[in-house]
């Protein structure tokens, strides 16, 4: 079909994040395009405002950015079509430590060393070894620094707020802490929030009312470091594959000095680790058994200081009722 107009050229769709100017004069309506790559969250991004010049601070989030759409940082040809469209979803996932990839990997539990994901320090601007006091230090000041009655003109500042307040809920409780750095926020885990092996297991032997009986099962445990193990040995597998290593006539490995130090010291740590489980293990063993005979005989001697014999049909039938009354 002719057309008497030229063809037109195009471009890919740039997404853009909207704020508005804090200059009280001016206070436009505006919106600038996301850099790239992606800053991490709580980046401070300077904006010059098109109606009075000014330059606002922008603190940059993820959910600002519109998803599905190519940043600024996609070459164009000169036909219009993006020659290299990377997705925001791709560039958020290699710019949070590989956060969100490692979820796509299905069954992933990470270490109180190594988060499953890093989004909640990001927000509040502190390491993943971060104290419990330098946690709520960031958190009092970011706090005071986003309060949405402090930036009235800006429409993500109550989003901020929120998150930042998030963060900080869950960072600052060990338990809550420990829960998102294995399996990361709730919001990445299967529906109706991840569930902990231990606490699996813990229902399925009868949790607390069963401990007296047989005390703290350790299997739960011990699958979840095997699990954390796993997973670490397979990154470094991973890794080892992309740098093309190099064997010799026999199959073996050619290391270099450096690469031979580094796998005698992870060789030096499994090994203390190891021994170190196993000593745990075993004083945790002796702990519970102590224990457990400590019941035992607690119970059974409510039957042997009362019983006038062996057969005594009286209390024989009130320890049995004992009994019935703690199982149910």
């Amino acid at each position: 079909m002719s057309t008497p107009h030229p063809i037109l050229p195009s471009r890919p769709l740039l997404p853009h994040i909207a704020t508005s100017c804090p200059n009280p004069r001016c206070a436009a309506a505006l919106e600038f395009p996301v850099p790239s790559p992606l800053p991490r969250a709580g980046t401070l991004l300077s904006v010059r405002c098109f109606q009075c010049e000014s330059v606002l601070q922008h603190a940059y989030y993820p959910g600002q950015v519109p998803s599905g759409s190519t940043t600024v940082g996609a070459s164009t040809s000169r036909d219009g079509r993006s020659s290299s469209p990377r997705t925001e979803a791709t560039q958020q996932g290699s710019s949070s430590n590989g956060g969100q990839q490692a979820q796509k990997k299905g069954r992933k539990i990470g270490t109180q060393e190594r988060p499953l994901d890093t989004e909640y320090y990001d927000i509040l601007g502190v390491p993943v070894t971060a104290t419990t006091d330098d946690i709520k230090k960031a958190y009092r000041r970011l706090a005071i620094k986003h309060h949405p009655d402090k930036n009235p003109s800006d429409p993500h500042a109550e989003e901020r707020f929120k998150a930042i307040a998030i963060a900080y809920q869950t960072l600052s409780d060990p338990a809550l802490r420990k829960k998102y750095n294995e399996f990361g926020p709730k919001e990445s885990a299967p529906e109706g929030g991840y569930v902990d092996p231990e606490e699996v297991f813990g229902a399925i032997f009868g949790g607390e009312r069963f401990v007296p009986i047989i005390g703290h099962i350790s299997l739960a445990r011990d699958m979840k470091t095997a699990l954390q193990e796993a997973e670490e040995a397979e990154e470094e597998g991973q890794g080892e594959a992309e740098g093309k290593r190099v064997r010799d006539a026999k199959g073996r490995e050619v290391l270099s000095p450096e690469e031979r130090a580094r796998k005698e010291e992870r060789e030096r740590v499994k090994a203390e680790k190891e021994k170190q489980r196993a000593a745990e293990k075993a004083a945790a063993r002796a702990e519970r058994v102590s224990k457990l005979v400590e019941n035992m005989e607690r119970k059974l001697s409510i039957f042997t200081e009362s019983a006038a014999g062996p057969d005594d049909p009286d209390v024989s039938r009130s320890w049995r009722t004992i009994c019935q009354l703690e199982a149910e």
